[in-house]
C-alpha cells in the first residue's frame, strides 16, 4: 500500500509524464522502504536517456535491460502474476490480460497504465474489466477473443448470450473513456456493435479498429462517431460494403483509414475515391486484390496529393509497375510509404523508387528479388536523403545491396531493418565498416546469419542499438 507520500508523487508523475523528476523521487521513496522496484524505475530512466541521446552503450543498456527483467520477474513470481506487460521508465504502459487476471491489476506499478488488451472477452473476463478501479484512465482498449478460420464451425458452440453480454458491454462503455477501441476476433452481434458505437464512449473515441471478426453484413452501415482513424481489416468486405461504410457524413473527420485484408478489388478502390474524404491523410489498402484499374482510379484522383502515409501491398494480383510510377510521381506529400509486392522484380522497384519525389522520412520496400537495383535507386534518389526509417527487412536483399547501404549517405537515418534477408556475417562485417551510416542508428538484423564474436561485436560497438 503507498503512503500518503507516495501517492502525492504519484498524482504528480501523472501531471508530469514527461519529466523523469517525479518518477526519480518516487524511486527514492521506494528504495528507502526497500523496494527493489524503485531501482527499476532508476534503470528506466536510465535506459530512456541512453535512447533519446543514441548513446553507444551496448554493454550499460544490456545491464541495464537485464536488471530491470530481473526485478520485473522476481516482482511478478512474488505475486504469482503471469500476464504480459509493457513498462515505461519503471511504470506498466501496455498490458495483456486473460479474463481470469483482470483482478489481478492492482499496485503503484500499474498507476499509469494507458493501454490495455484482454484475451479471451468471456462474460466474466468483461464484467471484471467493467468493474475495474482503472477503467477510467485508459487510452487505449482492445477486446480480443479467439480467432477462428472464417467459416469454421466448433462442433459444440455454445449459444451466445445476447442478453447478459450487451448489458456487460454497456457498462463498461459508460465507465471507459478511450480515445482507441480495438475489437479483434470477435463474434460481435449486431445490437452489441450498435450499442457500443452509440454508446458514452463516443465522445472520447478517435479511433475504431474492427479485426478479423465475425459480423453481419448490415453492420457495416453503421452510424460511425466523428472518428479520426477506421480500421476495418480483414472482416472479408466487398466494393459495395465499403462503399456503405464510408457513407456518413461524420466520417468527413477522417485522417486515417485501413481497408487492409479483405477483397475490395477495383470496385472497393472506386469507393474510396469516390467518396472523397476532405481530411484522409492515411491510407492503407495492404492484400485488397488491387487491379490495374483500382490503381488507375486512385492515381488519377485527388487522394494521392494529400495522403501522408500510403501502405500498399499485393501477393494475389499485380497492379503494375506502370501504374505504381504514376503514383510515386502524384503523390506530393508522403512522408510514409510502404510498398509489399512479392511479384515485383527488383528492377521494377528501382523505377518506382527513382521516380518517387515526396519529402519521405519513413519508407519500407519488399519485393520478391534480389535488391540490388532498388537500393541503388534508393541511394541515388536526392528527395530521400532526408530518410529516418528504412524497411527492408523480409526479402532476400544480398551482399551486395548490403555493402551499398553501408556507404549510403542518409546522415538523418534512425532505423534501418534488415531482418530477414538472407544476410551472411560478412554482410554484418560491411556494415560495422561503415564510415557514412549514422552512429545513432538502430539496426535490426534477426533472422540471419549472425556469425562469431568478431563480427557481433564490433556492430554493438559501432552504432546506438542492433538487434539479432
Amino acid at each position: 500500500m503507498a503512503s500518503r507520500h507516495e501517492a502525492t508523487l504519484l498524482a504528480e508523475i501523472r501531471a508530469a509524464p514527461d519529466d523523469d523528476a517525479p518518477r526519480l523521487g518516487f524511486a527514492d521513496a521506494l528504495r528507502e522502504r526497500g523496494d527493489p522496484w524503485g531501482e527499476l524505475i532508476v534503470a528506466g530512466c536510465e535506459l530512456a536517456r541512453l535512447a533519446r541521446e543514441r548513446t553507444i552503450d551496448p554493454q550499460r543498456r544490456r545491464t541495464l535491460e537485464e536488471r530491470c527483467r530481473a526485478i520485473r520477474n522476481q516482482r511478478w513470481r512474488d505475486r504469482a502474476l503471469s500476464f504480459e506487460v509493457s513498462l515505461e521508465r519503471g511504470f506498466c504502459n501496455w498490458l495483456g490480460v486473460t479474463d481470469d487476471q483482470v483482478t489481478q491489476i492492482e499496485g503503484y506499478e500499474f498507476a499509469l497504465l494507458r493501454e490495455l488488451e484482454l484475451w479471451g472477452c468471456g462474460h466474466a473476463g468483461l464484467t471484471a474489466l467493467a468493474d475495474w478501479p482503472l477503467l477510467g484512465q485508459l487510452e487505449r482498449l482492445s477486446l480480443r477473443g479467439t480467432w477462428r478460420p472464417r467459416g469454421y464451425v466448433p462442433l459444440e458452440l455454445p449459444p451466445p448470450d445476447y442478453e447478459a453480454r450487451p448489458r456487460v458491454l454497456k457498462r463498461l462503455a459508460e465507465r471507459a473513456r478511450p480515445s482507441s477501441l480495438e475489437l479483434k476476433e470477435i463474434d460481435l452481434h449486431p445490437t452489441e456493435l450498435a450499442g457500443l458505437v452509440q454508446s458514452p464512449l463516443r465522445p472520447s473515441l478517435r479511433r475504431l479498429a474492427i479485426i478479423r471478426s465475425s459480423w453481419p453484413r448490415e453492420s457495416v452501415a453503421l452510424d460511425w462517431p466523428a472518428l479520426n482513424a477506421l480500421e476495418l481489416v480483414d472482416l472479408g468486405l466487398a466494393g459495395g460494403d465499403v462503399r456503405r461504410a464510408l457513407q456518413h457524413p461524420a466520417l468527413d473527420s477522417l485522417t486515417a483509414l485501413d481497408l487492409s485484408n479483405n477483397s475490395l478489388s477495383d470496385a472497393g478502390i472506386r469507393a474510396i475515391t469516390e467518396r472523397d474524404l476532405p481530411n484522409l491523410r492515411t491510407l492503407r489498402i495492404e492484400q485488397t486484390y488491387l487491379g490495374r484499374d483500382g490503381m488507375t482510379e486512385l492515381v488519377r484522383s485527388s487522394l494521392p496529393r494529400r495522403l501522408t502515409a500510403l501502405s500498399i501491398s499485393e501477393t494475389h494480383t499485380d497492379p503494375t509497375v506502370g501504374a505504381l510510377c504514376l503514383l510515386a510521381d502524384a503523390a506530393e506529400q508522403l512522408t510514409d510509404l510502404a510498398i509489399d509486392l512479392r511479384t515485383m522484380m527488383a528492377d521494377g522497384a528501382a523505377d518506382i523508387v527513382g521516380r518517387l519525389r515526396a519529402p519521405l522520412r519513413r519508407l519500407r520496400l519488399r519485393t520478391g528479388d534480389r535488391g540490388l537495383a532498388m537500393v541503388h535507386a534508393l541511394l541515388n534518389n536526392p528527395a530521400l536523403r532526408d530518410l529516418r526509417k528504412l524497411d527492408l527487412s523480409n526479402q532476400p536483399l544480398g551482399h551486395a545491396a548490403v555493402v551499398a547501404l553501408a556507404g549510403a549517405q542518409l546522415a538523418s537515418l534512425e532505423w534501418l531493418d534488415l531482418s530477414n534477408c538472407q544476410l551472411d556475417p560478412e554482410s554484418a562485417h560491411e556494415l560495422a565498416r561503415s564510415q557514412t551510416l549514422p552512429h545513432g542508428l538502430s539496426l535490426r538484423l534477426q533472422g540471419n546469419a549472425r556469425g562469431p564474436d568478431s563480427v557481433t561485436e564490433p556492430l554493438l560497438a559501432r552504432f546506438h542499438d542492433v538487434r539479432f
